[in-house]
């Protein structure tokens, strides 16, 4: 057995098999942006919401930029604001991103208030489902 320190207020345990304790915290559920975005480690499992006048994005990295574990799930939502979020891979030759969505490699958000799953399916490459145009 080994001991894991407590983790900051906020955190969440979670099983992670690359840890050496086989678990580590990760942070607040719940992040709110304005800009674009590229998800990062620590974002797994997270909803992040978008607000913005101007259409922003949701960015999906390389494996070999941040290599999220097959089966990661980070949820994203259209809080409010003009500009329509849209979600794709920051490099498209190399990571797949499909949908059921208009441009399938590059789905938006349907509406204010709707939402959309991020899953990985296999290395470098993710489905996006939920209420998407």
């Amino acid at each position: 057995p080994a001991r894991l320190a407590v983790g900051n207020n906020g955190e969440t345990l979670v099983a992670d098999s690359a840890a050496a304790t086989g678990l580590r915290y990760r942070s607040a559920a719940y992040s709110a942006k304005t800009a674009a975005y590229t998800f990062a480690s620590g974002d797994d499992g997270k909803i992040f919401s978008m607000n913005n006048a101007a259409t922003q994005q949701f960015n999906i990295p390389t494996d070999a930029t941040f290599d999220f574990p097959i089966g990661t799930e980070i949820t994203v939502f259209w809080i409010t604001g003009a500009g329509q979020p849209t979600i794709g891979a920051v490099t498209p030759g190399t990571t797949t991103v499909i949908s059921t969505g208009g441009t399938s490699a590059t789905p938006k958000l349907r509406v204010a208030n709707s939402g959309a799953t991020c899953k990985k399916l296999a290395a470098n490459s993710w489905i996006v489902f939920g209420d998407i145009a």
